[in-house]
């Protein structure tokens, strides 16, 4: 992995530096002990349960927001009971795809792995089973040296769609090894997805976040989330500003075909995934992208603008009426905020994002025209 040309970027990612003397911030941002079921099962989003397969990762990201529990007893397996999991999920069928989580699920054994993952493809209503991982920017050996494990899921895949979200944040941690693994699960028919967290001082610039995702792109690799670094203990100082986080999506955004910018920019807290879409002199602006509430799902909000703000609480959101059906905007325009908020346009909103007042009148007539 640390195979660098910008000396100190990959290095901040797993080393101590003497800004985690500074211990402020929380060790459960997203509040996720409130959504345990079972003893390795979260049941956070009516349609999503996350099984904690390990507690052990390959590296240690300074910035993780599970933090607490690699700084607890490790455990390489968190589940005591897999049939109650396996029971919960068959019962609850609202259930309609299952994340495999950690620690990471690649560091378990091949049986141990393979143990879970059969009984899954085995639930009818399961649409899909995620693998999330950053064992290929940590130790793709772990791919490259097990093409009969690879070959397994192979044949897994075509019983029960399997998807593997890895995570890379820096162009540099592709290496000759890295490209071997990906390629090997591409060639398995899997498919990747990567998610990105946004680091001070390690991928806050155009060059170096433009060059991640040519990285991604070439490697068959889809961009899914740029994630906000959360306000997790010791590691505040790596947290970048909200309205230069924007304005970097925004640069990013200009640089890239539309079929390129699929990604989005998500703040995770304990209300959800909130969408990050755009700014204004005044205000930062919001979508609930993925609420714990469904019925919050698709709306708009705003917090006040603040030139240092890194998060935001729960307390400060002002939500904004009429509230909209997700479907109408993607993305939503500048104009369409401001009609429905009647607030007078400003520069400071997304620009890369038509302003078109007839983009408007089309999305409500395709909105109107699906709800026939």
């Amino acid at each position: 992995m640390l195979k660098q040309k910008s000396p100190g970027a990959l290095y901040k990612i797993v080393l101590p530096t003497a800004e985690e003397a500074y211990d402020v911030g929380s060790l459960d941002v997203m509040d996720e002990e409130s959504d345990y079921k079972l003893p390795g099962l979260q049941h956070r989003y009516p349609d999503t349960a996350l099984i904690m397969a390990t507690d052990i990762c390959a590296g240690f990201c300074r910035y993780c927001f599970r933090k607490r529990k690699a700084v607890a007893p490790l455990n390489d397996d968190k589940i005591e009971n897999f049939d109650d999991i396996i029971d919960y999920i068959e019962r609850h069928t609202e259930i309609s795809n299952v994340l495999l989580s950690g620690g990471d699920p690649f560091t378990l054994g091949n049986n141990k792995l393979l143990s879970l993952l059969e009984p899954l493809a085995n639930i009818e209503h399961l649409n899909y089973i995620r693998i999330g991982t950053k064992i290929l920017a940590y130790l793709p050996q772990r791919i490259t040296e097990e093409p009969e494990f690879v070959e397994k899921l192979k044949e897994l895949n075509k019983k029960k769609l399997i998807k593997i979200i890895v995570h890379f944040d820096h162009d540099e941690e592709f290496s000759k090894e890295t490209t071997k693994a990906i390629e090997m699960l591409n060639n398995a028919g899997l498919t990747l997805y990567d998610q990105t967290v946004l680091l001070k001082g390690i991928n806050d610039d155009i060059v170096t976040m433009t060059n991640l995702l040519d990285q991604l792109t070439a490697h068959k690799i889809i961009p899914y989330y740029i994630f906000q670094a959360m306000p997790v203990k010791q590691s505040l100082h790596l947290q970048v500003s909200l309205l230069d986080a924007m304005s970097l999506m925004n640069e990013i955004s200009k640089t890239r075909s539309p079929l390129e910018n699929k990604f989005k920019f998500i703040i995770p807290n304990e209300l959800g995934k909130m969408e990050c879409i755009g700014f204004d002199d005044n205000y930062l602006y919001f979508k609930h992208h993925k609420s714990v509430d469904s019925l919050k799902t698709g709306e708009l909000f705003k917090v006040p603008c603040d030139k240092k703000r890194t998060w935001f609480s729960k307390e400060e959101i002002i939500y904004l009426k009429p509230s909209l059906n997700s479907s109408i905007y993607e993305p939503l325009c500048p104009t369409s905020l401001r009609e429905f908020t009647q607030e007078k346009p400003s520069n400071g909103v997304f620009d890369s994002v038509s302003n078109n007042k007839q983009n408007v009148t089309k999305a409500k007539q395709l909105h109107k025209r699906s709800a026939l």
